[in-house]
């Protein structure tokens, strides 16, 4: 999945259909993780990462749904498989749905987790990301 183009960000997601809608090309891949299958974001061609460098990955198609609501964006149909993720961590933000939110999750396998398991929790217990989620719970 390496790419030598800059990738696009949250940032450029959320003005791209604002600025320059002739070239917002907007595509979910699905991602091979440790998990499972996961989906990734690629923005005319450029992968989708979070301000601080790691690429968005999401658990689900819900959670992207959820994701792309916020910013007023269809969700696009699903394009090319993406290969796989390198499982090291840091390197990745995983996001899943809780409740009508966002919480980070492990791209690992959790036996316990479901995503209908998953609904009654609204934020997750790390500080840094319960201000992700409280925004995006709106």
């Amino acid at each position: 999945m390496a790419s030598h183009k800059k990738p696009a960000t949250w940032l450029d997601l959320a003005a791209g259909p604002r600025w320059d809608r002739e070239h917002f090309d907007l595509k979910l891949h699905p991602v091979s993780a440790d998990c499972g299958e996961c989906f990734v974001l690629s923005l005319s061609g450029r992968m989708v990462y979070s301000g601080d460098g790691r690429l968005t990955v999401f658990r689900t198609r819900d959670a992207v749904a959820r994701f792309l609501r916020l910013l007023e964006i269809e969700v696009p149909p699903t394009a090319e498989h993406c290969g796989s993720l390198e499982s090291q961590p840091g390197r990745q933000q995983c996001l899943r749905l809780c409740g009508e939110g966002l919480c980070p999750c492990s791209l690992e396998r959790d036996p316990e987790y479901s995503p209908a398991a998953a609904d009654g929790a609204r934020y997750a217990r790390s500080r840094r990301s319960s201000r992700l989620n409280r925004s995006a719970i709106a």
